[in-house]
């Protein structure tokens, strides 16, 4: 039953590794760079990274940064904050779903 588990857990990172060899032999590496990352952004909207994340590391142990539309030192602050325990625990609070 384990076995089984982690084999389903394995599903999705198994899936994008597959499409990453694909995109990677592609003759056209514009194309490939940007199907790739269309499908990063597809699976951050899924949650697929998030769920990864928490079953690998616990919900008490993932801090979500949303970086969209944030300047570059903001985002550096809120890894800083997370890091340095001023920020609790996020997992699940950024909401990608709109972008799909």
């Amino acid at each position: 039953r384990k076995a089984r588990e982690n084999a389903e857990s394995d599903e999705p990172s198994r899936a994008l590794a597959r499409k990453a060899r694909e995109n990677a032999e592609s003759d056209e590496p514009s194309r490939a760079l940007a199907r790739k990352a269309r499908e990063n952004a597809e699976s951050e909207a899924l949650d697929v990274i998030l769920s990864e994340a928490v079953a690998e590391h616990g919900a008490e142990n993932v801090y979500e940064v949303d970086a969209t539309d944030r300047d570059p030192e903001a985002v550096a602050d809120a890894i800083r904050e997370a890091v340095e325990g001023e920020r609790e625990p996020s997992a699940g609070t950024v909401d990608f779903i709109d972008y799909i």
